[in-house]
């Protein structure tokens, strides 16, 4: 059989997309929602068994929260939206991506009837989940179920055991909890990755370009994504055009010059001149630097935001 692993990853986002030559499979279930350092343990342990037998390795995940349908009023804060969901599972190697919306119909069905539906679309010969993996109407299938499925198709079962960094479980949970206190070194931590908010750069008030401290201000409303704690961080930005720039972060609602009711994300990008209004930006957070304060006049904010930017570039040892 033909070796894959070179290849780009196929995206299916519906069942009628599935053909056949995707059967024969080692499958990796689960939500993905955050690709953390569980869910980077589950695919690369599906990866290795596609790489022993040369048979592609596939992901079945959902594009939307199963709460979504099934508790909509506890919708969590997603950790990633689809598309770079979908970009860092390729980044990981994976051949195929199966990224189906969970609707009324998925979450009416059976753990019986989920398990037949994974099997006459891709008849895995093998399957990985992590230990707490459910699925099936109001979460009924578990493991122990999902052992014995598998063993009357004659599918091999994995099972990853849950990962824990000094007694605190790698959970979804727990990253979004994390990065909404502002723990943002702990989240990055069990992400296995740097936390980072993508969004389209606005007008803001244009005050920090008259203080030395030009910033871009990125679209919040709407993205429904986990937003640090407001604060003062050391970033990193990348470009549309992938360049990558050194960064400070504020994340408040500007108490200095005018106060806002709703949250901004404003960015300052070291040594950077250009225009970028309508631009993509990606925000990576490393670090808390402090609390959002306000200032008595503009003069002392410029003071601090040079403490700041000295901050920043000893972190990343620029200095």
């Amino acid at each position: 059989m033909l070796d894959w692993i070179d290849c780009e990853m196929q995206v299916i986002r519906s069942f009628a997309e599935i053909k056949d030559s995707v059967k024969g499979c080692i499958l990796a279930l689960g939500t993905f929602d955050g690709v953390h350092l569980g869910h980077r343990e589950i695919i690369s342990k599906a990866k290795k068994y596609a790489n022993e037998k040369k048979l592609k390795t596939i992901i079945f995940s959902f594009s939307n929260h199963p709460f979504v349908h099934l508790k909509p009023e506890q919708v969590p804060y997603m950790l990633l939206n689809n598309e770079d969901k979908e970009s860092i599972i390729e980044e990981l190697g994976v051949d195929v991506l199966i990224n189906v919306a969970f609707d009324q119909e998925l979450a009416n069905l059976e753990a019986k009837e989920f398990i037949d539906l994974l099997y006459q679309y891709l008849q895995p010969l093998k399957i990985v989940v992590g230990e707490n993996f459910t699925y099936g109407k109001f979460g009924a299938g578990n493991v122990i179920t999902l052992s014995k499925e598998c063993k009357l198709r004659n599918i091999e079962l994995a099972i990853q055991p849950l990962i824990r960094i000094d007694d605190l479980l790698v959970s979804s949970t727990n990253i979004r909890q994390a990065i909404t206190l502002g723990e943002i070194s702990l989240a990055n931590l069990l992400l296995a990755r740097t936390h980072f908010i993508q969004g389209k750069v606005v007008k803001g008030s244009q005050i920090g370009r008259t203080i030395g401290f030009p910033t871009a201000n990125l679209e919040l409303l709407g993205l429904n994504l986990a937003i640090p704690a407001n604060g003062v961080y050391v970033a990193k930005v990348l470009t549309e055009s992938k360049q990558e720039f050194y960064a400070i972060a504020n994340i408040g609602t500007n108490p200095t010059v005018k106060s806002t009711m709703d949250k901004r994300l404003e960015v300052h990008i070291l040594n950077f001149q250009g225009d970028i209004y309508g631009e993509k930006l990606r925000v990576y957070f490393y670090e808390k630097i402090r609390l959002e304060q306000k200032f008595n006049n503009l003069q002392e904010l410029a003071e601090q935001l040079y403490r700041d930017k000295n901050f920043v570039l000893n972190y990343f040892s620029l200095v």
